[in-house]
Parts: C-alpha cells; structure tokens; sequence
C-alpha cells in the first residue's frame, strides 16, 4: 500500500488532492456493500505503514512517509467480525451478481468478505 500511495502522490498530484480514503481491496469491497470506511489489523499490516504492537497504523511511519493518517481507516473491526447489514439487498443481488440472501460483510479476506452469499446467479 505504502509504495502505491508514493508513487501515486508523486506521479498523479491532481489524483492524490482528490483522495479522500486509501483502502486496501477487502475494505474497498466492504464500504461499496455497507457503505462503512473500516479496517481490521490485518490492514496495516500489510500496508508497511503499521505499528505491530498497538494493530494500528503508525503516526510516525505516515509522518515519515508523508501520507496522511486521516486517509486509512480506522482500525475497528477483528478479522471474524461482521462489519454491517448490507443495504438493499435486491439492488446489491444485481450489481454483484449474488443472491438476494446476502446479509453481511466480514473483513479478512477476499473468500470472507461475504458471508451467506451463495453462488453467483446467472445474468
């Protein structure tokens, strides 16, 4: 993650002004299902902008690397959590192309991200 914000805020200025939050792709799956900006430890960890010991991101790491705290979610969650209800399950059925029995969102993972999904259904 760190490597990609770099690069993106050095090469793509008029991007990196727009930025409003820097999700890794679980999370980004999880705000478009729930609508939820959040994390669980696993996301700094494999961001290299973490502290090991607190499961958080580091001020002093993004200080350093001069990417705002502000643009990673909170870490809120444990990877077994759920993480919402999600919305309209009809309008979500078609968009992703699951079952209209969808109920929630977990962190931890691509395969956990939806839980009592089924198999996708047919267009």
């Amino acid at each position: 993650m760190l490597p990609n914000l770099a690069w993106t805020k050095r090469h793509q200025p008029d991007v990196w002004r727009r930025v409003r939050h820097a999700l890794q792709p679980k999370d980004f799956v999880a705000y478009r299902l729930t609508g939820d900006v959040g994390t669980d430890p696993t996301g700094p960890t494999r961001s290299i902008l973490n502290d090991w010991r607190a499961e958080d991101w580091s001020p002093e790491t993004c200080q350093a690397a001069g990417i705002p705290r502000e643009i990673l979610p909170d870490v809120r969650y444990r990877p077994w959590q759920p993480r919402g209800v999600l919305g309209d399950t009809a309008r979500l059925a078609r968009h992703c192309a699951l079952r209209a029995t969808a109920r929630d969102a977990r962190p931890g993972g691509a395969a956990r991200v939806l839980v009592k999904a089924g198999p996708p259904c047919p267009h």
